[in-house]
């Protein structure tokens, strides 16, 4: 197994490993859930989601606009490992 492989492949499980984990979106679930309810517990669930698609509109039209511009902070272009 070449290196950049074991590397991909140790990035993959600590990856998935910290996507399984349970957050605070799930202690803040599991609380309205028990208190109020299922009803409750979905609503939760829909507004959890929808501030994660809301942060993700907003990253992907930053990085988009942001792509050919002159501005202080670095496009994905400029981005590079090396120093």
């Amino acid at each position: 197994m070449s290196t950049f492989a074991a590397h991909l492949l140790a990035f993959a499980g600590a990856a998935f490993l910290l996507a399984i984990a349970p957050g605070p979106a799930t202690a803040v679930l599991l609380r309205q859930t028990i208190r109020h309810g299922r009803a409750r517990g979905f609503a939760t669930v829909a507004g959890i989601e929808s501030g994660v698609f809301f942060w993700a509109v907003m990253a992907a039209s930053w990085l988009g606009s942001n792509r050919d511009t002159n501005s202080d902070f670095p496009s994905a272009d400029h981005v590079s490992a090396s120093p």
